[in-house]
């Protein structure tokens, strides 16, 4: 266990060596490999050569312009992403019917195939206003102490949750513990923490009781059909039911629309709908969900999940083979197989359920994760016994973490210290930006990094024959993350 294969980790000018590792070839400039498009020509494409086939690099402001390279078409029976939605969506990538199959049978949505995969809009609307207060709330107990910070540690809070309960508000315990670790971490005083404790704990036993007797309650009415007021205001859509609305941008709303049909389309079983009802009311129930996860009505944050560019799919998808991504939802992900945290509200639209449910043993994967120490440390641990479950099997499997350049803290010394670690690329911070992580629901899609930003790659030894890592691919990877504005430019 202690040989840790070749590890390199590379930041622009500098090189930083781990232990007796080898040292790693470094690009600092724009390398042949990638080939700027004529003065005279008018594509807003960039083409990157990683190796096994020409990847497209493409600008974000023109996702229509995919050129697909050793692909196979798209099947027939499949509907195809309007043009309109192919900035946020990549229509390109078609996976053939025994890959589909092996990542359901390896999936938390495959493990629950006899149970219904649905949820209740009453009852997540009921939920929202739950969590909306306990927002409220939240700020009036802490804001004096944390100040404006105080939305950011709410974020965490709704984070630290285990799913048992409830699928966003967290256990007693785990509620205590969090409040703990972070009001000392800021130098609160003993005496303040535990009247902040004191405070929030019958809040939060209120509303999970408020929840559960609305679940009886919505259990006895749901036997009528839901009728979703939906309304059109520009480039937004409300969705209403009685007096909750939610709010999306039109773009992720017919994004939404297409992943429901595409999933109707791969479920044989009579079970699943495609009409105006069923969609609205699936849309609205999954959108108070994440309402609520984010942070409810009264404040949205997703502060600490940014979404990668569409370029940067691109190239881990020609370079590295990847066509899942292990932390995504039915608003932000990149393609149409994905791993989310909701399985209930998100199967629907093509989610494969938990990323700690989903046992892949073969295949490659992108991973970025909220930027939450526990997280990171559950999703290396659970990557670790996968890629190891695999040396066994003699099985090629690979992952790509994308996470914050933390070092100095646990988890992030875990993840570098990792026996299955083959390279760390660091992305300096003026030189990448991200989606933001609310993208769906905000005017400003794009966002600046806040910090340098790893790239960390974990192979079985299979999968580092399978999924070589080319300095070719690395280039185009580091030009892929540039920020929005320079991307243009090229």
């Amino acid at each position: 266990m202690s040989d840790k294969g070749d590890l390199t980790i590379s930041s622009g000018k500098k090189l930083y060596a781990c232990g007796n590792k080898r040292p790693g070839i470094v690009t600092t400039s724009v390398p042949k490999c990638i080939r700027k498009r004529p003065r005279s020509s008018t594509s807003s494409t960039l083409h990157v050569s990683v190796g096994r086939s020409d990847a497209t690099v493409l600008n974000p402001s023109d996702r229509s312009k995919v050129i697909s390279v050793n692909r196979p078409e798209a099947n027939a029976e499949h509907p195809t992403a309007p043009t309109r939605i192919r900035r946020i969506i990549d229509d390109s990538l078609h996976l053939s019917a025994w890959r589909e199959e092996d990542l359901l049978l390896s999936s938390g949505v495959g493990k629950l195939a006899r149970v219904k995969l649905s949820a209740s809009p009453a009852l997540e609307a009921k939920r929202l206003w739950a969590v909306s207060r306990l927002c409220r709330n939240f700020e009036k107990a802490v804001s004096i102490h944390l100040g404006s910070c105080w939305a950011n540690t709410f974020e965490e809070f709704l984070l630290c949750h285990d799913g048992v309960d409830d699928p966003i508000i967290p256990g007693d315990e785990r509620i205590v513990s969090f409040l703990h670790s972070r009001l000392h971490a800021k130098k609160v005083s003993s005496l303040a923490v535990e009247k902040i404790v004191g405070t929030l704990i019958p809040l939060v036993r209120r509303m999970r009781e408020y929840i559960n007797q609305s679940c009886e309650q919505v259990q006895e009415s749901d036997i009528l059909p839901t009728k979703i007021v939906v309304k059109k205001h520009g480039s937004r859509v409300k969705l209403s039911l009685n007096d909750t609305t939610v709010e999306v941008n039109a773009e992720h709303y017919e994004k939404l629309r297409h992943l429901f049909k595409l999933q109707t389309s791969y479920v044989q079983s009579g079970c699943h709908n495609d009409d105006d009802n069923n969609f609205e009311s699936a849309a609205f129930a999954l959108l108070c969900r994440y309402t609520a996860a984010q942070g409810g009505t009264f404040n949205t944050v997703a502060g600490h999940h940014a979404a990668l560019h569409g370029a940067v799919f691109d190239v881990l998808r020609d370079g590295m083979g990847i066509d899942v991504e292990c932390f995504a939802s039915p608003l932000n992900c990149r393609w149409h197989r994905y791993c989310s945290p909701f399985v209930d509200t998100d199967a629907t639209f093509g989610s494969l359920g938990s990323f700690f449910d989903f046992t892949p043993s073969e295949g490659s994967f992108e991973c970025n994760p909220p930027f939450d120490e526990e997280y990171i440390f559950r999703t290396v641990k659970h990557i670790t016994a996968l890629i190891e479950a695999a040396e066994r099997a003699s099985k090629a499997l690979s992952f790509v973490i994308i996470t914050p350049h933390w070092p100095g803290k646990t988890s992030w010394e875990n993840m570098a210290g990792c026996p299955h670690v083959t390279h760390v690329e660091i992305i300096p911070l003026r030189e990448h930006g991200f989606l933001e992580g609310a993208q769906h629901a905000k005017q400003t899609q794009y966002r600046i990094a806040s910090c340098d930003t790893s790239v960390v790659f974990l192979q079985s030894k299979s999968g580092r024959k399978k999924y070589p890592i080319t300095q070719m691919f690395l280039s185009a990877l580091r030009l892929a993350f540039r920020p929005h504005q320079e991307l243009n430019q090229f």
